[in-house]
């Protein structure tokens, strides 16, 4: 039976991608803890994510170093999952061109992002509902009255 595996927390997405010193630095790889530290992710969502296809770090013996272009893919990975999109739609909607430095981008239609806010949309009103039910019980128990 295969085991089942968590997806990493969620986490706040950069709005753009983190300034580096220098073009040189940007291009220079960068060990899993830099990642970590530069987008607020944890090593195990990065190893969730090379997992299922989405990043391929170069490795040094057990070390990972992670590229520009990885980077790059997490900051989109990143926006990607806080708009709702699990890891299988990711792995879909991640475009890359062939060489090493063609841009990685999302790649969704009209249509798909349609399905998406209108999946958002049904959320957010389940969620609204559920928040004005919760406040009903809670005045009702700090009236000293039973749950309705």
């Amino acid at each position: 039976m295969p085991r089942y595996r968590h997806p990493p927390r969620k986490t706040a997405v950069p709005a753009a991608a983190p300034q580096t010193a220098s073009p040189e630095a940007a291009s220079d790889p960068i060990l899993i803890s830099d990642l970590c530290s530069e987008y607020g992710v944890t090593a195990r969502a990065l190893r969730f994510y090379e997992e299922n296809g989405l990043l391929r770090p170069r490795r040094k013996g057990n070390i990972r170093l992670y590229s520009q272009r990885d980077r790059d893919k997490v900051r989109l990975i990143l926006l990607l999952r806080s708009a709702g999109f699990g890891v299988n739609d990711i792995v879909a909607h991640i475009a890359e061109g062939p060489g090493r430095d063609d841009p990685v981008r999302i790649a969704l239609g009209p249509a798909q992002i349609k399905a998406k806010l209108d999946e958002n949309r049904a959320l957010l009103q389940t969620t609204e509902e559920a928040v004005t039910l919760l406040e009903t019980w809670l005045s009702a128990v700090e009236r000293g009255e039973p749950i309705p």
